[in-house]
């Protein structure tokens, strides 16, 4: 969604480096429900 610009590319970033998606997952999902991701695949400027 990033890549297709249907999202800001800043705020996504944003998003994952706050660790938001992370406090949600562990108030709302059972720890065998919340994977590990490495986040820097989807940092960055948004390639053409």
């Amino acid at each position: 969604m990033k890549q297709k610009g249907n999202i800001d590319a800043d705020l996504f970033d944003l998003f994952l480096t706050s660790g938001v998606h992370l406090e949600y997952a562990k108030k709302f999902l059972v720890p065998e429900q919340i994977d590990p991701v490495d986040i820097s695949a989807y940092l960055g400027p948004v390639q053409a």
